[in-house]
Order: C-alpha cells, then sequence, then structure tokens
C-alpha cells in the first residue's frame, strides 16, 4: 500500500484514471468534518467539502491544487498528461479540466436552462469528451454533452417514451468494443 496525502479532515476518493504508470489521477471530495448534517459519518454536505485531486507521478500520490468550488469530483477520465476531465458528480453541471499546467472549471446547462447532472465521463481524445448524466424534473432526461475542442454540446435528450432519437451517436476509437 502507498500513503496518499490526505489534506481534509475527512477525505473520500472516487475514480482513478490514467495514461500510464507515471501518469495516473485519483478524484474525490475533501471535507471540513467527519459528521455530517444527516447524522452519518463522511466528508460532510456537497456546500461543506472541495474537490480532492491526487497525481501519481511513479513514485508519489501530490496534492494537486484546483478552482475553488464547493462539492465532489466523482468521475475522472484520461487520454493524455494534458488532457484530463472530471465532473462533479453530486450536485452540479461543473465539468474540470487539466490541461498539463492547471485545472480548470467551467459549466454546462440545457438550451432549456435547466443544468444537468453529470455521472460519468469519457475523454477520446483533445476533441473528443463526453460528460453523461440527467436533468430534471423529477431525475427523467438522460443527457449526453460532448466537447468537440471547440464547444461543449449537448448531444441527445432522452425522455421517457422517446427512444433512440437525436444525434447522440459516440465516436469510438479504431478497435473499441
Amino acid at each position: 500500500m502507498v500513503r496518499a496525502p490526505n489534506p481534509g479532515i475527512s477525505n473520500v476518493l472516487d475514480s482513478v484514471a490514467g495514461t500510464g504508470p507515471d501518469d495516473i489521477w485519483a478524484v474525490g471530495a475533501q471535507g471540513t468534518g467527519i459528521e455530517r448534517r444527516d447524522g452519518g459519518e463522511g466528508p460532510g454536505a456537497p456546500e461543506d467539502r472541495r474537490p480532492l485531486v491526487l497525481h501519481w507521478d511513479g513514485s508519489e500520490w501530490r496534492l494537486v491544487p484546483v478552482p475553488d468550488v464547493s462539492g465532489r469530483m466523482g468521475s475522472i477520465s484520461a487520454d493524455a498528461p494534458d488532457d484530463v476531465w472530471a465532473v462533479d458528480t453530486e450536485r452540479s453541471n461543473v465539468i474540470f479540466h487539466w490541461d498539463g499546467r492547471q485545472w480548470s472549471a467551467s459549466s454546462a446547462a440545457l438550451t432549456d436552462g435547466i443544468p444537468p447532472f453529470f455521472d460519468s465521463i469519457a475523454a477520446l481524445g483533445p476533441d473528443d469528451m463526453w460528460a453523461v448524466g440527467y436533468s430534471m424534473p423529477n431525475y427523467s432526461r438522460a443527457v449526453a454533452e460532448h466537447w468537440d475542442g471547440h464547444t461543449l454540446e449537448r448531444g441527445s435528450e432522452s425522455r421517457p417514451g422517446r427512444r433512440g432519437r437525436g444525434p447522440f451517436r459516440p465516436r469510438l476509437r479504431p478497435g473499441a468494443r
């Protein structure tokens, strides 16, 4: 077992991705307290925690600074050392990007003004990233957003009773299944 930095009082790691043995990322949340408002243990309420990002360089884990936002990074994907993507899987429409030097955060919104909540992310190349999840009302709309290297656009929005309509057709790398 390799020790990892634990900067907060309560820390949790949710997802891991990498491009090689000396480029591994682990993400989650660091909290200000061990007791949650609902009485359980964990990193606290979303507004009481910050994203936690660790990077493995082949010899040790290092804490990596992130933008000053609340919440947690819950899903991460990397296709190159300078192209790493993550999403806040808990309460927001925030998408994070590592460009090889620093993390940035941006918000995504549907054309009808309802923000999506992302559950997972996949980086396939510098101009090919997908984030998927849901939006309201009642968690009933499946959402896929695509980064084409210039803009983040809604791919497809699925509603109950609607099957297979819309432009959502992810491209796979040759040989991928």
